[in-house]
């Protein structure tokens, strides 16, 4: 049959649970009465008592005790008796222990709310008790008991899990002692908010603990703020890890001094994100064959050339200028003095910009080598302005 009340009781029905929009129950003379409209009459003066209520609190929130201890080391959560708004009523809530809490991510801690039905099995109260009526030792209505336990999301408790504490990484977001009264409090958060936006009450300095794995870790120590017009107190300190985004903007180039072999170089522009091509300056001796042309041009094995040193055949030392010239990455021969005969082999020493891979980057340095020192190192590469 349709109807069946919630309990699951033989004989017990409730329309009104169907109909939102019922507003009383009218009972008329030669009509006879049903108990299902006793039941209806209370679950209508339950959702206009539960729609007021609503106005001033909010599910979970704390009227009295109730307060949090957390062993993060244990993984327990100990919980203080109390008073807590659910469902349209305050109801009391014992202490508890709970075990097994997940001390990392966000971990919601609450109450679920318990229903059980005792009829006249249970208890012999509930038969008849005026002496001489038809009633008298006869079966009575049912009652319906509501009591509240303790409990966190994903600890396969069963019914719905009202939220009292959020737990980020084993500490309580907020510990604002009761009454707490989200409606109220809204109300206040109002004005509040925009006479002063957000403001820190006392305590809450943050400190940057570094990086680890691509996230920036902060410790925010207890105390108590004003976020968006609500009063949020904490009363243990807390990490917090947030992913870093960082604006990159390309540096095309930076030029350094090259110290020891290898050397340790501080840049200009940190933090580094990536390091895209490094070129120190080195320098090499290499045999050179000189071409059928007088006067002419002949081509170095590495580009880059920034300087040759020494040019020699033999006892012969060649004069920079007089001699020979530098022409990009070749040996110019132009400037008309001596040199080595058509088809003969010469030395030249020379220095030139070669590419390496720095050994140790860290967010402000890097460390190169095979440089010449005090010759030129030039980066190209990407940093974070975070």
């Amino acid at each position: 049959m349709a109807y069946e009340h919630k309990s699951g009781l033989p004989g017990a029905y409730d329309r009104a649970s169907a109909f939102p929009t019922w507003d009383s129950v009218v009972t008329r003379e030669g009509h006879i009465g049903q108990a299902a409209e006793m039941i209806e009459a209370q679950t209508i003066a339950h959702r206009k008592l539960r729609a007021v209520g609503d106005l001033v609190a909010r599910d979970g929130d704390r009227v009295e005790g109730a307060d949090i201890i957390i062993d993060q080391d244990a993984g327990t959560v100990s919980l203080v008796p109390g008073r807590i708004y659910v469902a349209g009523r305050v109801l009391d809530v014992p202490a508890a222990i709970l075990v097994g809490v997940p001390m990392v991510g966000a971990v919601s801690v609450g109450v679920r709310l318990v229903q059980e039905w005792l009829t006249e099995i249970d208890e012999p109260a509930l038969h008849g008790l005026h002496p001489g009526s038809m009633s008298e030792g006869e079966p009575g209505a049912a009652r319906g008991i509501v009591s509240l336990q303790w409990g966190f999301a994903g600890d396969g408790g069963e019914g719905d899990l009202y939220q009292v504490y959020l737990l980020k990484d084993g500490v309580a977001i907020d510990q604002m002692p009761p009454p707490n009264l989200t409606g109220i409090n809204a109300q206040l958060a109002v004005y509040d908010y925009d006479a002063n936006g957000n403001y820190i009450v006392n305590g809450c300095r943050v400190t940057a603990l570094g990086k680890d794995a691509g996230d920036q870790v902060f410790s925010i120590e207890a105390g108590v703020a004003n976020i968006n017009g609500f009063k949020r107190t904490r009363e243990a300190a807390m990490r917090h890890r947030q992913e870093e985004q960082s604006d990159l903007s390309r540096i095309p180039t930076e030029v350094h001094t090259f110290g020891a072999n290898p050397t340790t170089l501080t840049l200009n522009h940190a933090p580094i994100a990536t390091i895209n091509e490094v070129l120190v300056e080195k320098e090499v001796t290499e045999t050179v064959t000189r071409g059928g042309t007088a006067g002419g041009l002949d081509t170095l094995a590495n580009t880059g050339v920034t300087a040759i040193m020494e040019v020699k055949q033999g006892g012969t030392t060649y004069a920079a200028g007089t001699d020979y010239a530098r022409s990009g990455d070749r040996v110019s021969w132009a400037p008309g003095g001596s040199e080595p005969a058509a088809g003969s082999s010469y030395t030249v020493k020379y220095r030139f910009l070669g590419a390496v891979l720095p050994t140790e980057v860290t967010a402000t340095t890097i460390k190169v080598a095979g440089g010449v020192i005090c010759g030129t190192t030039r980066l190209a590469r990407a940093f974070s302005d975070s």
